[in-house]
């Protein structure tokens, strides 16, 4: 039996060598309950250790590092539980450090 997929596009961007960002597509082995943060790991973990986002408190959800624009709002990935065709970008109006990661870490 085939274990379900879903597919999540992340926005990939490294200023220091692209010219813009481009989206990427990845399929992720899902599983009831993930949420986007969990598919951001899987993701780097299986296909592409070069994937820039932050996190600290993946079990607690209490650090609030991992946020970004999930389908054109901002989100915690944390707290965002993983659907196909889900869109991942950087927070808007924050400098792109890389990928995810830019210089606006927490809402306040």
């Amino acid at each position: 039996m085939r274990s379900a997929e879903i597919t999540i596009h992340v926005q990939r961007f490294n200023p220091q060598t692209d010219e813009a960002p481009t989206m990427r597509s990845y399929v992720v082995p899902y599983e009831e309950g993930m949420s986007l943060l969990d598919c951001l790991v899987k993701i780097r973990e299986l296909y592409d250790p070069s994937l820039a986002f932050l996190y600290s408190c993946r079990y607690d959800n209490s650090c609030k590092l991992c946020l970004a624009s999930v389908n054109g709002r901002v989100s915690y990935l944390c707290l965002t539980p993983a659907e196909d065709g889900t869109q991942i970008r950087p927070v808007p109006k924050g400098k792109i450090i890389r990928d995810l990661v830019t210089n606006i870490r927490t809402m306040t």
